[in-house]
């Protein structure tokens, strides 16, 4: 194996022989392992108290082979496994280029991908550019490819005004509203991250991006091998990642019951990943329209460019808004189904039994019989917890979320790991294998 391949992590080098593409596939080869059946494989790895890159050993492979647990799908990860020269060669291809690897077990991988959709995560990310900026959040800006002039004039200026107020714009590198919001920001020196569903590879060398990689300012990342051909199927997975990455989403132009657009912003409304705005005014389209019905929030065109500070605050406002009316009772838009409630402070939480405002409901009550029971019931079915997981399952603020486990760590009830910051059983006995599900 080329000395390219020993930048990765022996968890990542397994990660990719079993779910990258390194040629044109043959109809004799086995086909990469989908995100589902490499999430099999690894339940099975973790029942074996074995890691990905055990499978790199002798010992590993062996105890693969023998397993008698799908048959099948041990045949073929054996064959996947087998194309290290193959791997090698596309990993000094791409390192040329500038191109990094991670997989869910890197420290590098960002946390709000494996946060948000947890065993939906891509196993491999493809990228260039610099890494830290994939946990930095920001605002998604989506829209159709066929957007009209009004839309694509709404989105420049948009990416102008992200990179005046120091906010990130997370968008699809797509022509139309994606690029021109990207590309707006950019010549600002505003931060952006493009997330791609084809030719990672030539988009990283290309003059409109090149700068901007080079002086840290652009991510581009993709869950498809650098070489990879537009795919209409590809261009539709890869919607969540741009949701998940975010703070919030900002549907600019969209096409009624059609195209990504529509179809990434139904996705992200029946999960909740992020927040959705849809820009709203005069002449919008009417796919707008029809999902300010199906449950986003509309944002003022007009407002959303008034010139000066204030963009984080209008956008928060409007999250907050959303969540006040979802807490409320709205009723959910005809295409979404239930909206997730936020639980008002007086209910308790998940397995507590104590009456709000009785005698004994002192702070320490609170916590042992109503918080600390509703974070082992989510410590039991994941194993693991950040601080945005908690803040979400129990409805309270992250700054809550991260005194409890603090104080959960402080009680040698669990403890506390870094790279990415998470929270495990006191017990090891207890805690999950692997690092990321």
């Amino acid at each position: 194996m080329s000395k390219a391949s020993h930048i990765l992590s022996p968890d990542t080098q397994a990660a990719l022989l079993l779910c990258g593409s390194f040629t044109e596939r043959s109809d004799t080869e086995a086909q990469p392992l989908t995100t589902a059946r490499y999430n099999r494989l690894a339940d099975w790895l973790g029942e074996q108290d074995l890691r990905p890159g055990d499978l790199l050993r002798e010992e590993g492979l062996g105890r693969l082979r023998r397993s008698s647990d799908r048959p099948e799908e041990a045949d073929a990860a054996l064959l996947l496994l087998a194309r290290g020269v193959a791997m090698a060669l596309a990993l000094e291809n791409w390192t040329n280029q500038g191109l990094w690897i991670l997989s869910r077990n890197d420290p590098d991988y960002p946390p709000p991908l494996t946060d948000r959709l947890k065993r939906h995560a891509p196993p491999i990310l493809y990228g260039a550019g610099h890494k830290n900026l994939l946990a930095g959040g920001g605002l998604a800006v989506i829209g159709s490819r066929a957007a009209g002039r009004e839309a694509l004039d709404f989105a420049r200026h948009l990416g102008r005004r992200c990179a005046q107020e120091g906010i990130q714009v997370i968008s699809g590198g797509a022509k139309g509203v994606d690029q021109e919001a990207m590309l707006a920001a950019l010549a600002l020196e505003g931060a952006v991250v493009g997330i791609l569903s084809d030719n990672l590879g030539k988009a990283s060398v290309s003059g409109k991006y090149r700068q901007a990689i080079r002086e840290g300012r652009l991510a581009l990342i993709s869950a498809c091998a650098p070489e990879a051909r537009f795919q209409v199927g590809n261009a539709m997975a890869r919607n969540k990642l741009i949701y998940a990455l975010s703070d919030w989403a900002l549907v600019v132009s969209a096409e009624t019951d059609q195209g990504g657009t529509w179809a990434g912003a139904q996705e992200n409304l029946k999960h909740g990943w992020t927040p959705l705005l849809v820009r709203a005014g005069a002449a919008i389209a009417p796919g707008n329209r029809r999902l300010i019905q199906a449950g986003g929030r509309p944002l003022n065109e007009t407002e959303a460019l008034v010139p000066g500070a204030g963009l984080k605050d209008l956008l928060q406002r409007a999250s907050l808004q959303e969540a006040q009316e979802s807490a409320e009772g709205a009723a959910p838009g005809p295409l979404t189904g239930p909206r997730k409630q936020t639980p008002p402070p007086e209910q308790p939480l998940p397995g507590g039994s104590v009456e709000a405002g009785s005698p004994q409901n002192t702070a320490d009550d609170f916590w042992e019989q109503r918080v600390w029971p509703a974070i082992v019931a989510r410590l039991h079915a994941r194993g693991q917890l950040t601080v945005g997981q908690v803040a979400a399952d129990l409805g309270v603020e992250k700054s809550q979320s991260k005194a409890w486990l603090r104080r959960a760590a402080g009680e040698q009830k669990l403890v506390k790991l870094n790279r990415p910051e998470r929270y495990v059983p006191a017990d090891p006995a207890q805690g999950s294998l692997f690092d990321k599900p």
